[in-house]
């Protein structure tokens, strides 16, 4: 008996640091004294630490206890392994290098340490060994209580060279394959080593010693048929490897903290690489299994309670998608997640119940702040339930509220916000996420579509079907007791239309009004505008534009008369808010923007971002010109129209009288085409009126119209002599200048001054030059017929000359005897205007002999010598001087 007693003594203080397949053996003692050994840590005692990155959880964590869905090695025990990391200078040709023949390749060790598993994951040098030349043993002891036992070693293993030994005889050697490998163990202690010469530029790395039940897909249905899912939260978390780029985060580790929940938990678990899951449940929820599954062998899961483990062939989407999992459940997951990299994750809290599964007020849209009548759960519509846990002193507080979007400014512990959208048709939101100091999440019916950490702002694009969605936002504090600040704004998104498509939609609207509106930024902290739409006798269309991010707020407008609204931004995204769903909107990407009805200055060589594109573009997209303009350079509110755009208004900018078929999405004009009522010119498609392509047939030549009638030149028109005008070409219903002159010509010569803003440099009329424009007009009689020929100086500009009402294409031109009407019509494209003009017979051109010549006939006795550059003419009379 005392023999008994002794050997029962040695093997319970064997078992003291045996640990099995699936968790330490854990000694504990009982409250009379009795030792007691289980599987399970042992009431209020605490585990030794780990490696892990994370900080430690409160709860104490092991590897799931078996249970009836899977075989469980009971008789085996793994100790800790003990980990050598070399360095070996076997070079850096990918798969390529030492598998540990090579003697003539020396190994340094660099590092030592305990470690749960043979495991490692390396993406950077790691204590000074670069992952191509990493080598790597684990030295450990399993222990078999009973008899001889079959075990099952599952590698995962990207690029290198593996070998397992088992009391140091070589079991299996290979390269770059995962593989399972099977081997058998005598009764008592049996020493592992195994081995890794790495050859890429990361290293992953793991192999663990489980057996979990497997199942296929039809073999899952019929087990899972015993759990109620729809009274049971579905979690699904994917990710291709585990990260490694938190710092100590080298063991494929991933740590999921769960949420309390008074519904049992069922979790999916995918991964393309083999991933240690370890899970802290602080509040104790019920797990009533977990699946695993994944492209490489060897995933584990560790958690505080027993629950059974399945593992399940890998879905053809690997971690990517989570839907596949109704085949199993009959219903999406509560809570979705899919990360390439993940380190840690928590859980957020779930909606008490499901929104589909609710019934609708009598089929209504619901704007309320607070839950609907007869509705069995707590969370609003169309607006939030806020919790904010925060700490007032010594004690941690929950503040709640409803708020109508997400946001806080302050230090707090933990924020959640929940509510349902439900919507009547397809619809796009923008959700434009501001935050600082802390990790967001948002949650959209149970799956996470974005995270983000410490960013200033973020925006999130997502389709919502008609119905009632379940939304959440969750943020921690980036460092605790720091003040973090959130803004969440969310906003109707537009859809980006080409312009034949919206001129489809709006020409189908009727006869209306459009109003144009700009502004160059919003001077608001959340970058809203308000807008205020003044009384209209006719349905209006509202065109704004951003040059930055700009929120269009339509919480003050009355928006009776209001037909559509079409969005265009120039550097970032536009939304809208308070706008009612029967209104529809529009984005159009390519809508000038512009504050300014007449711009200080225009651009060289176009005319873009100027109201006079603007108008041009909503002429072709509506059929009519805009009938009102509102602009400012920042502001929070804006009037529209703050202009009443009559004939008047469009005399000053030349559009008095413009073609109603003129489409500027096909002319591509240069300044000097739209100075004055541009025409059409191009030939249009009737089949296809998408944008302009090079190739398309042009029409003959339409006979243009002079600017003489919109400037009032037509009468009383100078012989020998010019009609002059000299304007702004944004502003050429205004000219700076009428008069006479002897000729056409102009110079930016005289007193340089600032206008009247002081934004630019003018010269003596007032205009700045890259605006300025001139138009002159006079007769010239010639006696007899006659060849003449035009001469310009006009430098970088674009000039247009005709000659009795048609333009002259070529230098020359061939004129009747009698009177014949000028007009040049000029468009400078510089910051300095120097033009010139001159109608006069050809001169001849003179060789150097003929010219040798006259001048000697003209000076008797002079004596020519020039020395010419190989055979160019003189073009123009030389007189030499002795």
């Amino acid at each position: 008996m005392r023999n008994l007693k002794l050997l029962f003594l040695v093997i319970c203080l064997h078992l003291s640091f045996i640990i099995s397949a699936y968790g330490e053996i854990y000694k504990c003692i009982e409250s009379d004294g009795t030792l007691k050994f289980q599987d399970y840590p042992c009431e209020n005692q605490e585990r030794q630490k780990s490696d892990f990155f994370h900080p430690s959880p409160k709860n104490k964590i092991e590897e799931t206890k078996p249970g009836k869905a899977q075989i469980n090695l009971k008789n085996v025990g793994i100790s800790p392994f003990k980990a050598y990391y070399y360095t070996e200078n076997d070079g850096k040709n990918p798969g390529k290098g030492n598998d540990g023949t090579i003697k003539d390749i020396v190994s340094k060790l660099r590092f030592t340490e305990s470690v749960k598993r043979p495991s490692i994951n390396l993406n950077f040098s790691f204590h000074g060994i670069d992952s191509y030349n990493f080598y790597g043993v684990w030295k450990g002891t399993m222990t078999v209580l009973n008899e001889r036992q079959s075990v099952k070693a599952h590698f995962d293993v990207s690029k290198g060279d593996v070998a397992l030994y088992v009391n140091d005889d070589l079991v299996d050697k290979w390269r770059d394959d995962s593989k399972i490998v099977r081997f058998t163990l005598n009764k008592g202690d049996n020493k592992i080593r195994i081995e890794l010469h790495n050859h890429w530029h990361t290293t992953s790395f793991n192999v663990s010693f489980t057996d979990y039940q497997k199942l296929d897909k039809s073999a899952a249905v019929e087990l899972f048929k015993d759990i109620d899912f729809n009274s049971t939260k579905i979690v699904y978390l994917g990710a291709y490897e585990a990260s490694a780029n938190t710092a100590g985060n080298n063991y494929n580790e991933i740590l999921v903290t769960l949420p309390g929940s008074s519904a049992p938990i069922f979790i999916f678990l995918n991964s393309y690489r083999a991933v240690n899951w370890v899970f802290n449940n602080p509040h104790n929820a019920k797990i009533t299994g977990v699946v695993l599954r994944g492209r490489s062998p060897g995933s584990t899961v560790a958690m505080t309670s027993p629950a059974p483990v399945y593992e399940l062939p890998a879905n053809r989407n690997a971690y990517k998608s989570s839907y596949d999992i109704r085949a199993f459940t009959g219903k999406n997951a509560d809570y979705a997640f899919t990360e390439y990299g993940l380190s840690n994750i928590i859980i957020p809290e779930f909606f008490q119940a499901k929104a589909n599964d609710l019934p609708p007020k009598n089929g209504s849209i619901s704007a309320s702040d607070s839950a609907a009548p007869g509705r069995t759960d707590p969370y609003p519509v169309n607006s939030f339930v806020e919790s904010l846990v925060v700490q007032q002193q010594n004690n941690t507080v929950t503040q709640t509220q409803v708020v109508k979007e997400p946001a806080l400014d302050g230090t707090f512990i933990k924020g959640n916000w929940k509510g349902y959208f439900e919507v009547l048709k397809p619809i796009d939101k923008t959700f434009t996420i501001s935050h600082q100091g802390l990790r967001a999440e948002l949650i959209i019916d149970g799956r996470s579509v974005w995270r983000g950490k410490n960013s200033r702002e973020k925006v999130y694009q997502h389709k919502f079907k008609p119905g009632r969605h379940e939304v959440m936002f969750v943020a921690y504090p980036e460092v605790e007791s720091r003040a973090a600040k959130l803004n969440v704004s969310i906003t109707d998104t537009a859809k980006d239309l080409k312009y034949d498509e919206l001129a489809a939609y709006l020409k189908g609207i009727g006869d209306f009004d459009s109003i144009y509106c700009g502004v160059q930024k919003s001077q608001s902290p959340d970058q809203t505008v308000d807008i205020i739409l003044k009384d209209s006798k006719k349905p209006v269309v509202l065109f704004l534009t951003s040059y930055r991010r700009a929120t269009w707020d339509f919480k003050s407008c009355n928006t009776d008369k209001l037909a559509a609204v079409v969005t265009s931004a120039k550097n970032a995204a536009v939304s809208i808010k308070n706008l009612p769903q029967n209104i529809p909107i529009y984005h159009f990407f390519k809508l000038a923007n512009t504050t300014r009805f007449i711009p200080v200055r225009g651009k060289r060589l176009n005319i873009k971002d100027t109201f006079k594109q603007a108008a041009l573009q909503i002429l072709a997209l509506t059929g009519k010109l805009p009938a009102g303009f509102s602009g400012a350079d920042q502001t929070d509110t804006i009037e529209a129209p703050e202009t009443i755009l009559d004939r008047e208004k469009y005399r000053y900018i030349g559009f008095a009288d413009v073609s109603p078929d003129y489409n500027i999405f096909i002319e591509h004009p240069k300044k000097i085409d739209i100075v004055f009522n541009p025409v059409a010119t191009k030939y249009v498609d009737p089949n296809r009126t998408r944008e302009y392509m090079p190739g398309r047939k042009i029409q003959p030549e339409v006979q243009r119209k002079s600017w003489a009638e919109p400037l009032g030149a037509t009468k009383d028109i100078p012989t020998g002599a010019f009609k002059a005008f000299y304007f702004d070409i944004f502003n050429p219903g205004q000219p700076k200048f009428i008069g006479i002159v002897e000729d056409a010509s102009v110079n930016s010569s005289g007193k340089i001054k600032n206008n009247s803003t002081g934004s630019a440099i003018v010269y003596q009329y007032g205009i700045i030059p890259e605006n300025f424009g001139a138009f002159w007009i006079g007769n010239v009689v010639l006696e007899k017929d006659k060849e003449m020929e035009i001469n310009m100086d006009s430098g970088n500009s674009a000039t247009r000359v005709l000659i009795d009402d048609k333009e002259v294409k070529g230098r020359r031109i061939s004129l009747k005897k009698g009177r014949h009407k000028v007009e040049i019509e000029h468009v400078n494209d510089w910051h300095t205007y120097d033009f010139n003009f001159s109608l006069t017979e050809p001169q001849a051109l003179l060789a150097y002999e003929e010219l040798k010549e006259r001048l000697e006939d003209i000076l008797p006795g002079y004596q020519m010598s020039i020395t010419l550059s190989g055979s160019r003419q003189l073009s123009c009379p030389v007189f030499l001087y002795q």
